[in-house]
């Protein structure tokens, strides 16, 4: 220790440099490291000056934006083998940076993250919040807490131990977060006389605080039954939730339902861990309409348990009811959401249509509204990392957070919808090592779990690629996204991280194409205009032919991997971006690869529809045109007319092609 170095008990400055930097209490109780670098497993420092409490930093936009985006500090070797790839990115004309913000230099290791010697998930995902930014002192209008002058710390009682009393969600009591703009204003209740727990008791109600440092975070804690009145008033009244239970251990008997929660902690929390560890799912202890989510997910796959696969064969449990018990507890439910409350509606929001051939997606939007609104109301937008609540609350707070919020931008993306929430308003949009505590992954599993994270942090990026920006001017200074050169590298999850990785690929090249789409032919463009409308479409085509490779090497296999939702409009987009490229192709040459690949992603297609229902959506749209002829539902210029002709005239006798023009 220098010279200059603070000593950890003075009076003055006694908080230890991370401690001080996020405004956060430093508790100690006889010597260094501190509670939260003990936590966070920094190390304990007491060498920086402080002369005057310093401002809050404030972020620039583009930092804000951010968190979570691969970083730019890819090392040198890694873009090495990229740059003689004449389809680089890199090599295409310089263009107007404001489009892609951060997509220009972020998507450089995608390629990467599929091998062995991929860069640490600690580069993308340990805490990038930068120096003097801590999850609670964000400014922005939306922000649920106020930041106050570290002077007044002191008011706030010293918790014990975080492990010790509190669990914020697991009392009797529902929490219900206090707004920063509410009536109950949060700079009142922290003259509150709080007891050592944080929590002052009125009669009925309760106010529990749950803040650290300089900033307060409250809870208004309320016993179930104040909203009697208002359930009464829709029927909710005439039943409990305890009264659900017996109906659905009626209907599943305790040994499936163990069965069905195998399957589901196999198949689903690898992607979704949303429950702890400590807190396991179980048949007639957890809440019913938990359980009947689960079963509802874990069902389709009763065909991978030795059992269930005869148990069930005849005989499955009535979708219909389980759906029934769900909804009408919900019902009850929403009036005073719970930490149970959300994981059903996750779990109702990426189970599979009950028709792969149907999107449901006005539904599913409306689900998600919902969904954002109980997190909201339980404050699972905030990051609760320096909250005085047992570590596992935290981690289980962090996940369900980061779900949700990935959760939404697939949708944004595969729905075509614009986001609904403000990331700057969200504020766990990543996840790190320590968000592993109490959550039943394996080191291995949780580390696919962090590649995964690494590809959906382009997702918001990606996002605002589709806003009218796009009209204007398009390109990227980013290297080649390459296909994974491993399908096995990551197991089974790395199959539909695989496909996640082809499908926002092709996002972006989509993007990258429609300026030169919608451009008027007649005006006189200058010669890098052609330059570089060919090197995007030779990407294009290196992008879509890794897509259709990577669907003829699909097999049954890959069924329990295939299940979110959004897969169902994964095969159709890539359906429909082939047939795009092919009738806008520039000569027959071109035109006739896309019309064979096309025809080539049907056969696979239609060989696996059965084992793999997520392919059904998109054969059904794309065999619907060529049922009523391509030639009919289009207008073809004579190039593309004549590919499209001789492309299926060869193939129909090979057997090779499905319909053939009238």
């Amino acid at each position: 220790m220098s010279d200059k170095a603070r000593k950890f008990m003075s009076k003055r400055n006694r908080a230890c440099d991370s401690c001080r930097a996020k405004k956060a209490a430093c508790r100690i109780d006889s010597a260094p490291p501190c509670y939260l670098c003990t936590l966070h497993r920094k190390e304990c420092t007491f060498v920086q000056q402080t002369n005057r409490p310093r401002k809050p930093a404030k972020l620039p936009i583009e930092s804000r934006q951010g968190h979570g985006i691969l970083p730019a500090s890819i090392s040198e070797e890694a873009i090495a083998p990229i740059e003689n790839d004449p389809t680089s990115f890199n090599n295409l004309v310089p263009i107007d940076s404001s489009i892609l913000p951060q997509l220009s230099h972020d998507s450089t290791g995608l390629e990467y993250f599929f091998q062995e010697d991929s860069p640490p998930s600690e580069l993308f995902c340990d805490d990038p919040r930068p120096t003097g930014f801590t999850p609670n002192n964000f400014a922005c209008p939306s922000s649920p807490g106020i930041l106050l002058p570290q002077s007044n710390a002191d008011k706030i009682p010293e918790n014990a131990s975080s492990d010790e009393n509190i669990r914020l969600d697991a009392g009797e009591m529902m929490p219900l977060l206090l707004g920063s703009s509410g009536d109950m204003d949060p700079l009142l209740l922290q003259h509150y006389q709080y007891d050592p727990t944080g929590n002052f008791r009125f009669k009925s109600l309760g106010i529990q605080s749950v803040g650290n440092g300089g900033y307060f975070t409250q809870f208004l804690l309320s016993p179930p039954s104040i909203f009697t009145s208002s359930r009464e008033e829709t029927g909710c009244d005439s039943w409990s939730p305890d009264s659900r239970r017996g109906e659905l251990e009626s209907i599943v008997p305790e040994e499936i339902g163990r069965r069905l929660i195998n399957l589901f902690q196999r198949i689903v929390v690898p992607h979704y861990p949303i429950f702890n560890l400590s807190d396991p799912l179980e048949p007639g202890k957890s809440p019913s309409h938990l359980l009947a989510s689960a079963y509802l997910l874990a069902g389709p796959f009763a065909n991978f348990d030795e059992r269930l696969c005869i148990e069930l064969a005849y005989e499955k449990p009535p979708v219909k009811t389980l759906l029934k018990i769900i909804n009408d507890v919900l019902a009850y439910e929403m009036y005073m959401p719970t930490i149970s409350t959300v994981q059903t509606m996750i779990l109702l929001l990426i189970r599979p249509s009950a028709n792969p051939i149907v999107q449901d997606s006005s539904f599913k939007w409306t689900q998600l509204s919902t969904l954002i609104g109980c997190a909201h109301s339980l404050g699972l937008h905030l990051d609760p990392m320096t909250w005085k609540i047992s570590s596992s609350e935290i981690c289980q707070r962090r996940r369900l957070s980061y779900c949700i919020y990935t959760i939404q931008k697939w949708l944004a993306l595969t729905l075509g919808r614009p986001p609904i929430l403000n990331s700057e308003a969200w504020e766990v949009r990543t996840l790190s090592s320590d968000d592993r505590i109490d959550s039943g992954l394996h080191s291995e599993e949780w580390s696919h779990l962090m590649k995964g994270i690494q590809l959906e942090s382009l997702l918001d990026p990606v996002l605002q690629l589709y806003t009218t920006s796009w009209l204007k001017t398009v390109g990227v200074e980013a290297s080649s996204m390459r296909s994974p050169l491993e399908r096995d590298s990551c197991g089974k999850i790395g199959h539909i991280l695989e496909m996640h990785y082809h499908y926002i690929h092709l996002t972006i090249i989509r993007a990258m194409l429609r300026p030169f789409l919608v451009t008027p032919m007649d005006e006189i463009l200058p010669s890098e205009y052609f330059v570089l409308r060919s090197q995007v479409r030779e990407q294009a085509k290196a992008c879509t032919s890794a897509f259709v490779d990577f669907v003829h090497k699909l097999s049954s296999n890959d069924r329990e991997i295939f299940w979110p939702t959004w897969s169902g409009t994964i095969s159709s987009s890539i359906s429909f971006q082939i047939l795009l490229m092919a009738i806008t192709s520039l000569d027959v040459e071109e035109s006739s690869f896309y019309w064979d690949s096309l025809q080539r992603l049907r056969r696979d297609m239609r060989l696996q529809a059965d084992a793999l229902p997520h392919l059904r959506l998109g054969l059904l749209r794309i065999d619907s045109i060529f049922w009523k002829g391509v030639h009919t539902v289009f207008r073809l210029d004579d190039h593309v007319r004549r590919a499209y002709f001789e492309t299926t005239e060869r193939l129909s006798g090979t057997g090779r092609v499905y319909a053939t023009p009238a």
